[in-house]
């Protein structure tokens, strides 16, 4: 089953980490969505220590990326 989940740390996003085997999160593959990217998934991470301290188990068998909207030639261009 696959829950679509928005980039949001409120009840269901929470809800669907916590019943999930497994993870796949969707990056566009430029540099301000992975910066954001890297804090949502840092305070995912932390409120996730705090449910598995509480005493749930939240272990994934697997954990993906997935770049999304990729353009070949799209790189960093100087200024």
């Amino acid at each position: 089953m696959v829950i679509d989940c928005p980039p949001q740390l409120g009840f269901l996003t929470m809800s669907a980490l916590s019943a999930s085997t497994g993870v796949l999160v969707t990056v566009h593959p430029q540099m301000l969505d992975l910066m954001s990217m890297s804090q949502f998934l840092r305070m995912t991470s932390d409120l996730l220590g705090v449910i598995r301290d509480a005493g749930a188990n939240l272990r994934y068998e697997w954990l993906k990326f997935l770049p999304t909207r990729y353009k070949v030639g799209d790189a960093p261009r100087p200024r």
